[in-house]
């Protein structure tokens, strides 16, 4: 009797799907997306509320009549080279010409677990049963890495599924103790033993190979975006999940004087990886080139601070793209004077014409989805919902619309 595995069935699934594409939507692309021999996803989560208002979508509250507090003066903003932003975005402006902004992404809740769930699955109304959306990419996206899902700063029992995941999974503990000496001898060696899974475990092998040495800051987001790295440098997996519920960016008091002792650190890492992303090379170009990079968080923070100095929930925040496919220096939507994102054409990025929506965290799903196999769809992603504006290379119907 053939045995069917989550795996199987998430590749057959989207392999039964390729053919699903809107018919014109479909004759429009003119890109190559889903050629590249090898292709990664590396999606990062910085869980607790991004706050988009000191980082990527920075505000001056002269002209918002008083309706979101930024917490600085219009003159503390810096200026990138192609947009400003909040003075909290750290050494990430460096990088502002390959970055794609998409302001007002609705992920429609203000509770932790359901905000994780709707990030990690890539869609507002999502099951905890249903596959991570880093499960459908590594079905989705071409190349022959060993391993099709890396989730980064999980367990097993994060996934919360009856079949099992169709992911490897290496705890926060496991890789903080993989870049520290002590650590490595103390807690992943005894790991890999445990495993009993033979010289060919690809899972294994990473963690073997890891150098200790880490050029990164950040005690949390650190450790992982280096074996992130490490991952993509050896072609060991195609999609990469990095994780930081530890990051404690939910800051309900002090809010400002907490998001610049986390949040920075945070991004001044990304930083670093996008630098190495661009200067590490193999066969077909650099990394940066053949890696699509997704950053966000499960909510933003609320406009206004409260007594204390803190900031509530907020159903909406910025969602940060770069690398394969993408078009960097890009600014997809806005968010209005009372920090709610505003309706757009998908095509366009722009809140005019007649085919405005809402920005649904579905969107970005989707987008990243068609990046990674432009024939891909199925599981609730379908083409119309792909943000045609945020691809690098445009499609007659995007000159159309622009027209």
């Amino acid at each position: 009797m053939s045995r069917f595995t989550r795996r199987s069935l998430l590749g057959a699934a989207l392999a039964g799907t390729a053919g699903s594409l809107l018919p014109g939507q479909a004759s429009a692309w003119n890109g190559s997306l889903g050629s590249s021999p090898r292709q990664y996803v590396v999606s990062v989560f910085l869980w607790g509320g991004l706050d988009g208002v000191l980082t990527v979508d920075p505000k001056d509250a002269a002209l918002t009549r008083g309706r979101i507090e930024p917490g600085y003066r219009a003159d503390e903003r810096r200026q990138g080279t192609h947009r400003m932003f909040g003075p909290l975005v750290g050494d990430l402006l460096r990088h502002d010409a390959a970055l794609c902004l998409i302001h007002g992404v609705r992920t429609d809740t203000e509770l932790h677990p359901v905000g994780e769930r709707t990030a990690q699955r890539g869609r507002v109304k999502a099951s905890a049963h249903e596959p991570w959306l880093g499960e459908l990419l590594g079905a989705a996206l071409p190349g022959d890495a060993p391993i099709p899902h890396l989730a980064l700063g999980q367990t097993p029992e994060d996934f919360e599924s009856d079949a099992g995941p169709a992911s490897a999974g290496v705890s926060l503990p496991l890789a903080q103790a993989l870049f520290d000496p002590r650590g490595r001898t103390a807690k992943v060696e005894p790991w890999l033993r445990s495993r009993e899974q033979g010289p060919e475990d690809p899972l294994a092998r990473l963690l073997r190979t890891a150098e200790p040495a880490s050029p990164y800051r950040d005690a949390v987001l650190g450790p992982q975006l280096r074996l992130a790295l490490h991952a993509l440098q050896g072609n060991f997996a195609k999609a990469v999940t990095v994780s930081t519920r530890s990051l404690h960016l939910d800051a309900h008091h002090e809010h400002l004087a907490l998001q610049r002792r986390r949040l920075v650190p945070a991004l001044d890492d990304l930083a670093r990886f996008i630098d190495a992303l661009k200067s590490t090379h193999n066969a077909h170009g650099s990394l940066f080139e053949q890696t699509t990079l997704v950053i966000g968080s499960e909510f933003g923070r609320a406009p206004q601070y409260s007594a204390s100095g803190g900031k509530d929930h907020w159903p909406e925040t910025s969602w940060i793209l770069a690398g394969k496919g993408i078009r960097g220096g890009a600014t997809v939507g806005e968010t209005g004077t009372d920090l709610q994102g505003q309706a757009i054409d998908y095509r366009t990025g722009r809140p005019s014409g007649d085919q405005r929506r809402p920005v649904l965290i579905d969107a970005l799903s989707s987008t990243v989805l068609h990046i990674a196999n432009p024939g891909a769809s199925g599981h609730g992603f379908s083409a119309e919902n792909v943000l045609r504006c945020a691809l690098a290379e445009r499609s007659a119907a995007w000159h159309s619309a622009r027209s």
